[in-house]
């Protein structure tokens, strides 16, 4: 018998096993844990590996998914097509249709019959007549009637290659690729620009107008001056061309230039020009360089802001657009050295900016986008052509001969270089137009400083008093180490004040929409801003704040001291989960705790706690139900409503581990759950110590999805959808009623997993992003 003790503090048995890893002496019932301890450890390096595996999968393998699901699909709506035709030809068969009309009274009764939870033997009884009688009647129909002629589908070895061109884009090797030359006159000719279809070159005496072949399709008269710069308007349809004297429009379809008028009489010398979608922008040669910008309304262009981009001894030498970006080439008029300044065209913020080592007094500088492969600058004073990436590196610099004077990028693979001559470089690179995924356009903030912007786009409703918005997934309200704590005081005690003041110190986080709300208060003027409803970072839906002290408590009081008290639900999500509910409904009064655990909160239902826990808020508690609407018994998924009278601590997240079906993109407490004999089972986390991890779904799932080497994070689909405080009580302070649609992801993940919401919810048109024409001037600034 062994005399040495437990190595477990206060455990007063013997111990009854020597462990050789560790060479400690256990009982028999902390042997069990120690022994789950190395499990949990398998569970998380499973998880690693896994993810690890996904990595390696590589660019080939999500090229070759992408086909496939591509091939699918084309399949799908074949078969979707032949079917319909089999159908409806088969209606014609007096026999066959009548069998079909029996079939579709037997489903919709026994459908009835388990909606309504009752039946009788009788009714039993008379459904196996009928299912008996139409399989005889099926059997004596001839099989010759329903014989298809399917060739096989034949696939050759070599139908997919490996594409062996180059997959970096290397300068020297573009410009010295094969190139079509194209002779000119002799005129002074140093400015050219193009649209999707022709490439027109401004000389001193005339407009050129070239196909993408060089060939030359109209010349006509220029008696306007020099041209010092042009650029293609696609909301004109119009060439703009910036001139000694004065602005022109020039129309490829009439060949007609004309003044344009609204520019032309503000009798400013015009140098540089640049146009994006929806506006022009327009510089002078001064010194201290003012960038103005023109909207256009009503048939013409109209003055909209100007901005300094400049110190008081410089100015633009060069601009130009793309996409949302606009690119300056800065010049100091005391050294002569140059600068290129990559500028947001919502804020005009610089972005970076980096120096090209160019020292020349005479302006010799331009440059053109490459897409995604950055920018191109043009030295004409030493005869290089120098490629800067996107994020302001220069990542090469060549000499070229003869010396280039423009270039422009054209029908996205061909770089067109003006020198003496003109050379052409067809298919000069093949661009990597990757396959962008629905749930990666989920949460469409990339940087911090577009959440303004990105919120006050999805304003569902708005008036002096109060906002409601529809926040996207991922969005971050709070920051998630912030302790709950202040909040739950502020709530019952009514320092709405304060709390607004210091819950805006304490959240520094710039990524969360709390940090933004002197952004907020200043694009709605409003003097406060009170939050009403908030829905948690990770779902999407309602968001509702007030200036109205008084309507925040009324709200408040009645959500808090009413509803959540009486236990009445008045908060509604829609969910999707990765497994069907134990139950298909159900509901549940449960109380949460959390713990922080590497920066960030986790929640645990807890079953038993004091009355103090719950009144200084480490345990918070609330009511919850679920409906199951729709299921897909093939890849054992569901969408499921959930009513709750509270949204905050992951509230239906911990409810969904009660049913054995974590919700679909749950990165944080899905692998509560494993699968024990292929049933789900809920695992203890504290006891096995599971923490968040990224969610791995089932091979099926992931195929419907088309997840299968996609290194993107699944968003989470729980979508606060109802905030309803209807009228329930005498003294009732606030009533209030307001709805979110989720947003179109949502729809497309119900449709890929074949889910969709019952006909009698209004919930098959999904939110599309809006902007008030109030807020738009406030979000350009």
């Amino acid at each position: 018998m062994s005399h040495y003790p437990c190595t477990i503090n206060e455990c007063p048995r013997l111990s009854r096993v020597l462990c050789y890893c560790c060479t400690k002496n256990y009982c028999i019932e902390h042997l069990k844990d120690h022994n789950d301890i190395y499990l949990s450890q398998l569970y998380q390096i499973t998880n690693e590996i896994n993810n690890l595996s996904e990595h390696v999968r590589g660019q080939y393998r999500r090229q070759l998914d992408q086909w496939r699901h591509e091939s699918h699909q084309t399949i799908d709506l074949y078969y979707e097509k032949k079917c319909q035709e089999l159908d409806n030809q088969t209606i014609q068969h007096e026999k066959l249709n009548q069998n079909r009309q029996v079939i579709e009274w037997i489903k919709s009764k026994i459908a009835q019959l388990i909606r309504e939870q009752n039946t009788t033997q009788q009714q039993i009884d008379s459904l196996k007549a009928a299912t008996n009688a139409v399989q005889r009647e099926l059997q004596q129909t001839s099989e010759e009637n329903f014989h298809l002629n399917i060739p096989p589908l034949i696939l050759d070895e070599n139908f997919i290659q490996l594409d062996k061109t180059r997959l970096t884009f290397d300068l020297y090797s573009t410009v010295k690729s094969n190139f079509l030359t194209k002779d000119l006159s002799t005129e002074n000719c140093i400015v050219m620009t193009n649209n999707s279809t022709y490439l027109l070159i401004g000389q001193q005496l005339h407009l050129c107008l070239y196909d993408h072949n060089l060939n030359l399709i109209k010349q006509i008269p220029w008696t306007y001056g020099s041209i010092w710069d042009m650029c293609m308007s696609t909301i004109l349809s119009k060439f703009i061309i910036v001139a000694e004297h004065g602005i022109f429009t020039f129309d490829e379809q009439t060949m007609m230039s004309e003044p344009l008028k609204s520019l032309s009489k503000q009798k400013k010398s015009w140098y540089c020009c640049a146009c994006s979608d929806k506006s022009l922008f327009l510089t002078t040669q001064q010194l201290n360089t003012t960038i103005s910008e023109y909207v256009f309304l009503q048939n013409n262009y109209s003055f909209k802001r100007q901005q300094i981009c400049c110190l008081n001894n410089e100015y633009i030498e060069h601009m130009k657009c793309s996409k949302d970006l606009l690119v300056l080439i800065i010049s100091n008029d005391l050294t002569g050295e140059r600068r290129l300044d990559m500028r947001s065209i919502l804020t005009f913020n610089q972005l970076w900016t980096i120096s090209l080592n160019i020292h020349e007094k005479i302006n010799v500088i331009s440059c053109c986008s490459l897409n995604d492969k950055g920018w191109l600058i043009v030295d004409l004073a030493q005869a290089r052509l120098i490629h800067v990436t996107n994020q302001g590196q220069i990542k090469q610099s060549i000499a070229y001969e003869p010396s280039p004077q423009y270039a422009i990028q054209f029908k996205d693979d061909i770089l067109a270089i003006l020198t003496e001559q003109v050379l052409f470089s067809p298919r000069f690179y093949h661009l990597n137009r990757r396959y962008a995924h629905y749930l990666s356009q989920a949460n469409p903030i990339q940087q911090p400083k577009d959440i303004v912007s990105c919120i006050l786009k999805n304003i569902i409703h708005h008036d002096e008093q109060i906002i409601v918005f529809n926040k996207p997934p991922g969005v971050m309200v709070l920051d998630e180490t912030w302790d709950r704590k202040n909040e739950i005081t502020s709530e019952e005690q009514g320092e709405e004040n304060d709390y607004e003041r210091n819950s805006s110190v304490i959240n520094s986080n710039p990524c969360t929409i709390q940090y933004h709300m002197p952004q907020f208060r200043s694009a709605l003027k409003w003097s406060h801003f009170f939050p009403c409803i908030r829905t948690p970072n990770e779902p999407s839906g309602l968001l509702i704040y007030t200036q109205n002290s008084k309507l925040h408590d009324d709200i408040k009081s009645t959500a808090m001291r009413s509803f959540r008290k009486l236990k009445e639900p008045y908060l509604t999500f829609y969910g999707i989960t990765t497994s069907i509910p134990r139950k298909l409904e159900d509901s549940h009064h449960i109380m949460i705790e959390r713990h922080l655990h590497n920066g960030q909160y986790l929640s645990y239902e807890v079953f038993d706690t004091t009355s103090n826990a719950i009144k200084h808020g480490r345990v918070y508690s609330g009511t919850i139900q679920h409906r199951t609407l729709s299921t897909n018994d093939e890849l054992k998924v569901a969408l499921v409503e959930f009513k709750t009278t509270t949204c905050t601590w992951d509230f239906v997240e911990i409810y969904c581990l009660r049913q054995c079906a974590p919700l679909l993109g749950d990165h944080k407490y899905w692998n509560r759950v494993k699968q024990v004999a292929g049933i789900p089972m809920y695992i203890n986390p504290v006891k096995h110590k599971i923490y968040p991890a990224k969610q791995q779904l089932s091979k099926h799932v992931r195929v419907a999805l088309d997840l299968y080497g996609q290194q993107l994070v699944c968003p989470l689909h729980l979508h606060l959808t109802d905030f309803n405080l209807s009228k329930k009580y005498r003294q009732q302070r606030a009533i209030v009623h307001y709805q979110a649609q989720p947003f179109p992801y949502f729809y497309e993940t119900l449709q890929r997993l074949k889910l969709k919401f019952p006909d009698d919810l209004d919930m098959n048109t999904p939110f599309e992003e809006q902007i008030d024409e109030e807020f738009e001037n406030a979000i350009q600034r």
